[in-house]
């Protein structure tokens, strides 16, 4: 049995870097296995917590991985995995 695995830093807050990376995988042909652990909190009181602030842990939280894989759905094989762990929540 053999494992091929590569590992990536993306940004997550930047959806530039985000398809960057899609691209990056997509050069490799298929998809076994995804592992989206994303998540930001927000260390402060909710009603403290500015629009703008709640937007980028939305994006880094949810949407990013959204754009993951629906920008990789074409590569995921048969009987794949994807494993969506994120922060339990953008509050503290």
């Amino acid at each position: 049995y053999s494992c091929n695995f590569t590992l990536l830093k993306v940004n997550n807050a930047n959806y530039e870097e985000v398809i960057a990376l899609t691209d990056c995988i997509r050069e490799r042909g298929t998809v076994d296995c995804i592992v989206l652990n994303a998540g930001q909190t927000l260390r402060k009181p909710f009603h403290d917590i500015q629009n703008r602030e709640w937007a980028t842990c939305m994006e880094i939280n949810l949407n990013s991985n959204v754009y993951i894989i629906r920008n990789l759905f074409d590569r995921i094989a048969p009987n794949s995995r994807i494993i969506f762990q994120v922060s339990n929540n953008c509050l503290d």
